[in-house]
């Protein structure tokens, strides 16, 4: 019996704080003083997650496609790409010089999309990027 009147106090109660402005006013600026921290933290950690892919891509385009490094870039990391695109190279003149072939012709890109994850993959990419950040 208790339970129940308890119950039919606290659904009284939010009718009256669902019907009166400050009341709702007052529940929405809890519940947002709550939650904004956690809101805030979340953006913060998104955007420090979208700083690295943005500078991985970056890392994957300087490599593929070439480009020039700035001069405030580290000496480690400058040597990293540099290798990169060596092999690169290397890879190129390999298919280059491959003739006959049953299916076709090799697709030049899909052999240093493989090379890159297999031989510079996550191992070598974390050492050096840990170093930057």
């Amino acid at each position: 019996m208790a339970a129940s009147a308890a119950i039919t106090l606290a659904v009284k109660a939010a009718a009256v704080a669902a019907t009166d402005k400050r009341a709702r006013t007052a529940i929405a600026s809890v519940v947002v003083a709550v939650f904004l921290p956690f809101i805030l933290m979340t953006f913060m950690i998104l955007g420090a997650l979208d700083g690295t892919s943005t500078h991985n891509f970056s890392a994957v385009d300087l490599s593929f496609h070439g480009g020039t490094l700035s001069e405030k870039v580290p000496e480690e990391y400058r040597e990293y790409i540099e290798d990169i695109r060596k092999s690169f190279q290397n890879l190129d003149s390999l298919i280059a010089g491959v003739d006959d072939l049953e299916g076709g012709e090799i697709d030049a890109s899909r052999v240093k999309a493989w090379f890159y994850a297999l031989y510079f993959g996550e191992v070598d990419c974390q050492h050096f990027f840990r170093q930057l950040f």
